[in-house]
């Protein structure tokens, strides 16, 4: 794969792969009969090796070092993938029927760790044309596609009853969902999302606390359709610190598409490590749903 790197937009706003995969990826779509779900696709050499110390920081936390962000498992930019437009992260691959798609256009899991949940990414994967059933098909191409010149915007926007209403006091180690509705258990959720497509998500948090305490929001990935309900896929931790006059005010936009039969949930918590209970007033989400027209 050395040479000269050819970059071809995958549309749609899902980036960019080599000209082999990214004339794979439209004979997905085809098949598919929708856009196929890219989270990520190929990758700067910078953004892999920002990921790459991520990770390292967060195996020595695991492995007894200081504490880190969870971070997913990397390789850095000699070695990634992603970064010659041969590797695309999907939420396609928790769908067994475009699971099957993707591989029968020789697509492989190739990050599959059980037996160490770290390292273990199904949503990884990987081009290998010697296995893709259908190259000499037509469909792909390898020109860029059209692109649409015009974006739908849908708004969704979810509030949290309960802080809004009373608040929520988190002690150390607690933690609950943002629910809609009150008198509800911590442990009930409600989907912040709605249609399918490439979101770009925004958790509003207001607390009150010790300085230097933390909350930790995370926005949950749940494969509704299938039963029984694999575990959530959490693929965002952002740490919020409680400023010197014991207040946070934050909010924090993340980028990530949202397949079929998928909701998306979000967290808050309060680390067993922080001195005191944590007040938070406000959990507010807005997620904007772009469509192509």
């Amino acid at each position: 794969m050395g040479g000269t790197l050819t970059k071809v937009d995958i549309g749609h706003g899902r980036g960019w792969l080599a000209p082999a995969p990214a004339a794979s990826l439209r004979r997905i779509d085809a098949q598919l009969g929708r856009l196929a779900d890219i989270n990520e696709a190929g990758r700067s050499p910078e953004q892999a090796n920002k990921n790459r110390a991520k990770w390292l920081a967060y195996e020595r936390y695991l492995n007894g070092g200081p504490w880190a962000p969870k971070a997913p498992y990397a390789l850095g930019a000699d070695e990634s993938v992603h970064c010659w437009g041969y590797a695309a992260d999907t939420d396609d691959s928790y769908d067994a029927r475009a699971s099957a798609v993707w591989l029968d256009n020789g697509w492989v899991q190739t990050a599959l760790y059980p037996n160490n949940l770290a390292k273990h990414e199904p949503w990884h994967r990987e081009y290998r044309e010697d296995l893709d059933n259908h190259k000499n098909e037509a469909g792909g191409g390898t020109s860029a596609p059209n692109v649409p010149k015009e974006i739908t915007v849908k708004h969704y926007s979810r509030q949290d009853a309960t802080a809004k209403a009373s608040s929520r006091t988190l002690a150390p180690g607690a933690g609950f969902y943002l629910h809609t509705k009150t008198g509800v258990a911590v442990s009930q959720a409600t989907n912040v999302v709605g249609g399918v497509g490439p979101y770009s998500v925004t958790p509003h948090v207001y607390a009150e606390g010790n300085p230097g305490d933390v909350l930790e929001v995370v926005l949950c990935w749940q494969d509704e359709k299938t039963k029984p309900k694999p575990a959530q896929s959490r693929h965002y931790v952002e740490r919020l610190v409680i400023d010197k006059d014991g207040h946070v005010r934050a909010s924090r936009e993340f980028k990530r598409a949202v397949a079929a039969g998928f909701a998306v949930y979000l967290h808050l918590s309060a680390p067993k490590t922080n001195t005191g209970p944590v007040k938070v007033t406000r959990l507010d989400c807005d997620a904007y749903l772009f469509t192509a027209a």
